[in-house]
Order: structure tokens, then sequence, then C-alpha cells
């Protein structure tokens, strides 16, 4: 008997349920045998080349296909990648608790008609995560609409009542009585000449969010700066003032973030009572080792640069409880980075690390998050090192509140740190 030909049919998908979810694949063979005489040969026509219908279950989506026993994994999972649009990349194919080969075929792997796989997916977001992040802009974009608003009454009142002038120097005595000078947002591509004669006043500025391209050397006013912001603005490195940085040594946190700093220069290690530094979203490609210096140092974000090592110098910064050198080009650590006892999170995401040194868990015993997602080292390696049981111990006591969950489940921190660690949360309870 000929076999009854199968057609592909993608039944009406149902709102997705994110990463991480199971896709249930049951094979049926698709084939009307006569009955009689012809029973046996078609039987031997179809071993073959048997054509497998396939059931795909995504979420509460529902789609159907057809596939050749012969077909490859792989194959399949290209089809699968048409029909729910997650890439290849981030499946893995589960059947009877076993990760299946992506380059053997159905037939090799024994798949047989009836069979239930599961697909594990990774690399998108949940709803949950989509919704927070857009709850986030949500605010962000109320707050800058409430910002220009603002914006524009003060604007309205400074023409009507007073020129530019006297309003910013208005200001000025407000920001000298205070202590505080804030300049945010104003779109400035120079900062007015009224700070310098209050500069000995000014404890904590704020001049983020503008269209600086330097600062003037005059900075050195403020001699009693403790806070610096010069976040989000078009900085270069010829653009920062370092000697006149260089003369505060009392100055606490600098926030050079968002800028197009190529380096930093040596001058920062005259900053010996640097609490914060934030460089990230630059393109920095080296961190000076006078980064040793700055003892009392206990955040240091260092996030989307170009950096590709880490100086040993900084294990001198006995105080850093955060180091976040996330996206950068790191493929290796310096084993002197475990002498950073009082280290608590080391994010070390979009990296290209293949391993950390062994001592990481065993010597940093303050250390209770580790974050090395899109890295080639996977969570098996990290299980492997001396020390991990008493970090999984701190890591989990740290994230209590969330232990309704399975410890593999991705969430902010809350697994191993490695992207093979995914997988971990259908493995056997």
């Amino acid at each position: 008997m000929m076999a009854k030909r199968a057609i592909a049919k993608r039944a009406k998908p149902l709102p997705q349920r994110g990463c991480n979810e199971s896709v249930c694949v049951t094979f049926l063979l698709f084939a009307r045998s006569g009955n009689g005489t012809g029973t046996q040969s078609a039987r031997c026509r179809f071993t073959e080349a048997m054509v497998l219908m396939l059931s795909v279950k995504h979420g509460q989506s529902t789609y159907q296909l057809t596939k050749s026993e012969d077909a490859g994994l792989s194959v399949l999972m290209q089809d699968i990648e048409e029909l729910t649009g997650v890439p290849v990349r981030y499946q893995k194919l589960i059947c009877q608790g076993k990760v299946l080969d992506t380059a053997a075929t159905l037939k090799a792997l024994k798949v047989k008609n009836g069979s239930k796989l599961m697909l594990m997916t990774s690399g998108s977001q949940t709803q949950g995560q989509v919704a927070v992040q857009q709850v986030i802009k949500d605010k962000a974009a109320a707050a800058k609409q409430r910002g220009e608003d603002f914006r524009q009454k003060q604007n309205k009142c400074s023409k009507t009542n007073q020129t530019p002038a006297v309003n910013l120097q208005a200001r000025a005595s407000r920001w000298a009585a205070v202590g505080i000078a804030s300049l945010r947002d104003e779109h400035l591509t120079n900062l007015p000449e009224e700070l310098w004669p209050i500069g000995a006043s000014i404890r904590v500025a704020d001049f983020g969010s503008n269209k600086l391209t330097s600062v003037s050397a005059q900075l050195s006013a403020f001699s009693a700066l403790q806070r610096l912001r010069l976040s989000h603005n078009h900085l270069t490195d010829e653009g920062i003032p370092w000697p006149a940085l260089a003369a505060m040594p009392q100055l606490v946190v600098l926030a050079l973030d968002h800028n197009r700093l190529v380096s930093l220069s040596d001058s920062l290690g005259s900053l010996t009572n640097l609490q914060k530094l934030s460089c990230s979203h630059n393109a920095v490609a080296r961190l000076p080792g006078v980064i040793g210096r700055l003892t009392h140092l206990h955040h240091l974000d260092l996030r989307c640069n170009s950096i590709a090592e880490l100086p040993q110098e900084l294990s001198a910064c006995q105080a850093l409880v955060e180091l976040d050198a996330a996206h950068n080009q790191l493929s290796a650590l310096p084993s002197q980075l475990c002498a950073l006892h009082s280290l608590k999170t080391l994010m070390l995401d979009s990296n290209r690390l293949t391993s950390v040194p062994p001592e990481i868990f065993s010597d940093c015993t303050s250390l209770f998050t580790l974050s090395l997602h899109d890295n080639p080292i996977t969570a098996a390696a990290l299980r492997d090192l001396k020390g991990f049981t008493e970090f999984d111990i701190r890591r989990k006591g740290k994230y209590s509140k969330q232990m309704d969950m399975h410890v593999m489940t991705p969430s902010n921190g809350f697994d191993e740190g490695a992207d093979a660690a995914q997988w971990q949360a259908w493995a056997p309870r």
C-alpha cells in the first residue's frame, strides 16, 4: 500500500511563556496499510523510508510537522526554529532524561513512534522580565517628561521675569548655601563661569546628561568636593582634567560612565579616598596598575568597555565589595584576584573566559554572587573547584527569599553563574 502523504500543519499559537520553556514533541507514524495480503510488503517499505508526523508544543502553542527518521536532529531543530522562533543554538532536546546528540539522526537516537521530547530553551526573556523592564522604561519616560515640563516652565518664567544670567546667579547662591551644585540635563557644552567663585563651598557636583566634551581645569576650585558626576556626556580622554582631579584626595565618588573614554590616567592613583568609581559604557582598553592605590575602593564598575585583562594590582583593593567587569574582552583572570577577601559580587558576563582561578571560592570567603553568563565556561567546571560547596551555601543564603524556586532557575544571579547551569532546572529532583 502507498503511504499516505503527511502534511505539516501549524496550530494557532497561544501566548508564549519565555525562556526555559518545555516543548513536548510527539512522534506519530502517519501511514495506512491495507488488509490481508499487502500488509507485510507495506511494512517493509516503511522500514526503508519511514515518515514521522511530529506534534510540537511550545509553551501554550502547538505546531505540527513531518520528518523522516533518517533526518538528523539538527535538521529537526532548524524546523523547530522556523515554527517557534527559538534559535537552534538555544535549543536542548531531552528524551527519557537524556540530552540528545545534535549530530545524530532520529533513528540512531532510537526515537520511536509516540516518543515525547522536551525542548529546553534559553537566551530569551520571560514575560515577567519583559514586564519589569517595561515598567522601568515607563517610569524613566515619565520622569524625563516631568523634567522637560519643568524646564519649559522655568524657561517661560525666565523669559518673563528675569534674564538667564540673573537666574543662574540666583541658583549659584543656593548651591553655595547647600553645598550641592546640580546642572543635570541642561544641554550644556561648557560649565558656566558662575560655578568657579563658589567652588570651595561645593561638596557634591552633578553635571551629568549634558553635551560636555571637556571640563575646565578650573574644576580645581572645588577644593572640598566629595562627589562628582560627569556621566552621560561626550567626554574624551583629553576632556578630563586629571591634574585637577588629582588635587582632590577627598573625593569619594567619581562617575565617568557613558562617555567616550579610551583610557584612564595614572592620576587616578592620587584619589586615595575614592570609594566608588564608575567607568562603564566607554571604550577603555586598559585599567592602569595605579588602581591598586585605591585601598578604600569598594565599588568598581567597568561594564561595557574593551578591557582585555585586569591588572594584578587590583588585588591591593582590599576593601572592594563589588566588581562589575561584564561585557568586556577578558579571556583570563589574574590569580591575585583571589586575595580580595571582602569581595561579595563579581560580574563577568559576556567575556571570553574558559576558566577562573582555582582558589576563587576557597579564598574569596565573602563571595556570594558570581555571574559568568555568555562565557565558554560551564557550571560543571565551577562545581569542581575547591570551596564551591561553601560558596553555594552563601549563595543560597543570599537568595533565601527565592528558595521556593528551584535553585538553578535563571533569575538575577540566582544560579551557579554559567550558562550550562540553565538546563539543570530539568534534572530530577
